[in-house]
């Protein structure tokens, strides 16, 4: 069985309705000399790209596809609608669009050129400006912080100096309220007055002479009076250390005016305090003991005694 042969259809053959954008020219008048237009007279008035090209038949194939000439073969108008009368007027050619104006290629840059350079610099400036400037801000905010610091520290150093000053004052105030209270008072009758002593004497006794030695006075005779002294812990180590035999010293009062050179013959003493008509005057005993450790004791009483007869802690009754 012979394959049927399948037959493409001839392309380059067109009729009157399928004019593929290509415009015809007519013309009505039969004694006209222009001869009747053929497919080799059509010219295309716009090619699309997308428009497939037609060849035009070549003498090979008109033998086997005959071409036939439509215009010719019929006088009578092909499309009735349309009048003839009238030229056909050709399809305007599309207006072309403007084609963008490309700028220039973008060159490298030239760093070699004075401009380049310049500009270089004045970047490089700019960036060492600004490198500057953020080491600078950021110096003067430590700057101002450590001196913000500094004078905190300086207003706290002052407080700190101004409480130890309230301090040490309280602490002066609080030993003096401790030492009255620990102080006793003895009064001395004998001599009309009374003493104030430290706790370690407060257990003192005393014993009046009653043969006391007579002072030469700017050439007259003065008898003193005497108060000998003990205390009752130093006495209970020895019993020679009793207020009988002045184991802590003698304090007296002497009338008128301690002399200006004194000696043994002319005063009671040491002067302790001058007074309007009389002076204190303090006399230092001898060791009471032949015990070293009561010696100790007693010198470490007369110690105590003396810082005591002072002025301030004298009361006159």
């Amino acid at each position: 069985m012979e394959n049927p042969q399948i037959i493409s259809p001839d392309t380059n053959n067109k009729n009157l309705t399928d004019t593929d954008s290509f415009t015809v020219p007519v013309s009505t008048s039969s004694g006209s000399s222009t001869p009747n237009p053929t497919v080799s007279d059509f010219t295309s008035s716009s090619v699309s790209p997308s428009s497939p090209s037609f060849g035009l038949l070549s003498s090979s194939d008109s033998s086997s596809s005959p071409t036939v000439d439509p215009i010719s073969s019929n006088t009578s108008n092909p499309f009735p609608g349309l009048d003839m009368s009238k030229p056909v007027a050709e399809k305007p050619e599309p207006m072309s669009q403007p084609k963008p104006k490309l700028s220039a290629p973008i060159n490298g840059q030239n760093y070699g050129s004075k401009g380049s350079k310049a500009m270089t610099t004045i970047l490089g400036i700019i960036i060492v400006l600004l490198i500057v400037g953020g080491i600078y801000g950021v110096y003067s905010w430590q700057h101002k912080k450590v001196t913000q610091a500094n004078s905190a520290n300086a207003t706290l150093n002052y407080q700190i100096a101004s409480l130890q000053n309230q301090l040490n004052t309280a602490n002066k105030s609080l030993a003096a309220a401790q030492a009255a209270l620990s102080n006793s008072t003895i009064n001395i009758s004998a001599l009309g007055l009374s003493l104030t002593v430290p706790s370690s004497l407060k257990d003192l006794t005393m014993a009046t002479n009653a043969a006391p030695a007579k002072l030469t006075v700017n050439g007259a005779s003065v008898t003193p009076t005497e108060v000998n002294l003990s205390s009752t812990s130093l006495t209970a180590l020895d019993s020679a250390c009793s207020a009988d035999k002045a184991a802590l010293g003698i304090l007296s009062k002497t009338a008128g005016q301690y002399p200006t050179a004194p000696t043994a013959t002319n005063s009671s003493g040491t002067l302790i305090e001058q007074f309007t008509n009389y002076y204190l005057a303090y006399s230092a005993p001898n060791a009471c003991s032949k015990v070293a450790s009561t010696n100790t004791t007693q010198t470490s009483l007369v110690n105590d005694l003396k810082s005591t007869l002072v002025k301030a802690n004298i009361t006159v009754n």
